[in-house]
């Protein structure tokens, strides 16, 4: 008898704790409290070419009220100046020797036929 008093006070408990918890699943936020990081490879590129963004965290914009009389901005369009094109060099990717190899004997093949 004992065995079964012991079973009944374990189902008991198993049986108050399933109902104190919440029946659906918490979905947790990411990045709600601070910026969001950009992945590891978008950030060398940023750093590359200095593109980074501040790491301030995003303030939402106020929502601006019409004034009467006033033509809204989105409709004026400014005139853009056109920037001046960004030389960059390009730097010649170096071939690894046995892939240098494997190529040559490629084409040797290929000449062949």
């Amino acid at each position: 008898m004992n065995g079964n008093t012991n079973f009944l006070a374990i189902t008991a408990n198993i049986s108050a704790s399933m109902a104190k918890k919440e029946t659906g699943r918490l979905t947790k936020l990411a990045f709600v409290d601070r910026p969001v990081k950009p992945p590891r490879n978008v950030i060398r590129q940023q750093i590359r070419h200095g593109t980074s963004s501040s790491s301030l965290p995003h303030k939402a914009p106020q929502p601006r009220r019409d004034v009467p009389g006033e033509e809204p901005s989105h409709r004026i369009i400014p005139d853009r100046e056109p920037s001046s094109p960004v030389k960059r060099q390009r730097t010649a990717k170096v071939v690894a020797p046995m892939m240098q190899k494997t190529l040559k004997m490629m084409k040797r093949v290929n000449k062949r036929r």
